[in-house]
This record gives C-alpha cells, sequence and structure tokens, in this order.
C-alpha cells in the first residue's frame, strides 16, 4: 500500500513538473513571436522607406501599377542592393536588385518607378514631362449625359467631340479652341553593368563557400525547439487529462 502510494505520489510530481516546463517553454515561444512581430515592424519602417512604383504590362497592352516599398540592405559579402517588397502583408514576396536605383532619378518625394519585365527583371524609368497643344471642339448636349443635363454646352478634346456627335449624344456649335496639356513620360535608365559583373562574382563566391556547419545548426536548433514545444503541450495534456 505504501509503495502504491509513492508511485502516484513520484508520478505527479513528475507529471506537475513537466507540466510547469511546458508552460515556460509555450511562454517562451510566444514572448519570441512578439518580438519578431515588433521587429518585422520596426524593419519595415526604418528600411523599407522608399516609394516604388511598378509597372506591369499584360498581354493585353494594359498596364498595371501598384504602390510598394523598397529598401537599401547588404548581403554577407558586405555588397549593398535594393530590395523591393511586392506585397504588403506577403513579406516572402521581394525581389533582390543588385543594380541600385540612380539618385538622379528619384523623385521629389522618395518615389522610385520601375518596369517590370518579369517576376525578376526590374528596369528603373526616369519620370520626365512634355507639353503639347491638343485642338478642342465646342459640343452642345442632345440628351443627358453622365451628370450633364440637356443643353449642357463646353469643350472637349476633338476626338471625344466628334464621338458624341456620332453617338447622337451631341452636337457641334462650331467653336474652337487650342488648349496645352501636359504628359508624363517614363524612360528605362541604363543599367550598370559594372554592378551587375561585381554581383554575379559575389554570388559564385557565396556559392562555393557555403558554410555547411552553420546550416546544420540551424536545422538542429529547430528540431529542438520543435520537441521540447511538442514534449510541453504533451504534459500539459496529460496533467489535464489526469486532473
Amino acid at each position: 500500500m505504501a509503495n502504491d502510494l509513492l508511485d502516484i505520489d513520484i508520478t505527479s510530481a513528475l507529471g506537475g513538473w513537466f507540466s510547469d516546463i511546458g508552460m515556460y517553454v509555450l511562454y517562451a515561444i510566444l514572448g519570441l513571436f512578439i518580438c519578431f512581430i515588433f521587429w518585422r515592424f520596426y524593419r519595415n519602417k526604418e528600411i523599407f522607406r522608399w516609394k516604388v512604383r511598378n509597372f506591369r504590362r499584360r498581354e493585353s497592352g494594359r498596364v498595371k501599377e501598384s504602390n510598394i516599398k523598397g529598401g537599401y540592405l547588404k548581403n554577407k559579402e558586405g555588397i549593398p542592393f535594393f530590395r523591393i517588397k511586392l506585397h504588403r502583408f506577403k513579406f516572402w514576396q521581394r525581389a533582390d536588385l543588385y543594380t541600385l536605383p540612380d539618385a538622379k532619378f528619384i523623385s521629389e518625394d522618395d518615389r522610385i518607378y520601375y518596369n517590370q519585365i518579369d517576376p525578376f527583371t526590374f528596369v528603373q524609368c526616369k519620370r520626365t514631362f512634355s507639353t503639347r497643344m491638343i485642338n478642342k471642339k465646342e459640343i452642345k448636349l442632345l440628351k443627358k449625359h453622365g451628370n450633364f443635363k440637356v443643353g449642357t454646352t463646353g469643350y472637349l478634346p476633338e476626338e471625344e467631340a466628334e464621338q458624341l456627335v456620332k453617338l447622337g449624344v451631341a452636337e457641334l456649335t462650331g467653336e474652337e479652341e487650342e488648349s496645352e496639356i501636359q504628359d508624363v513620360v517614363f524612360e528605362p535608365v541604363p543599367n550598370d553593368i559594372k554592378a551587375i559583373t561585381v554581383h554575379d562574382i559575389q554570388q559564385v563566391r557565396s556559392t562555393l563557400n557555403t558554410d555547411v556547419t552553420k546550416q546544420v545548426l540551424i536545422i538542429t536548433a529547430g528540431i529542438i525547439i520543435l520537441a521540447l514545444t511538442f514534449l510541453g503541450a504533451y504534459y500539459i495534456f496529460v496533467s489535464g487529462v489526469g486532473g
């Protein structure tokens, strides 16, 4: 009888001890996760502070624009590169450019323009403005058009005015005028061949000098953390069932 009581006491003590360890492990993992979230937020604010306007051309000829972020980083060889975050929340969707942005073509509000050729190729563009004169014609609406009532008059570019006349929505009054408009043009910036060559050389060195020991240590540490997490969760479950 005494031996049975002794066995029960030892089992209960061990179960409580393992349960406490499991709770500490879970708290530690939760704390590390919260620290990681705060670190990511700080890193995004401090590093990825450059605005990037990305242009992607579709098969139909249309261009899809997106406003994303970019920042300067260094690889393990100490060579700087520019990383573009392609998605606001999916941090793993990114592109690393070893041709750094040319500061001469960064806009006054710290925005960099890129044409995306394919998932891995980005060409920086410079923004320029050009002006041209267009001919406008005055029209008078014969039917309600949008928010404008019948009888409304106004000047439209010649092509748009004639299109409304063909549709029977408006008629020309005979009045014309010239107007100056401004176009925005994005022209590709030549790539820095020297930077690309240096990057290719460093990539070869990095591939030849892969640190296998470091990779093994990282994998081993991950396995240990997973094992401790499983052990803690298991004993919490066992102690809960026993209670």
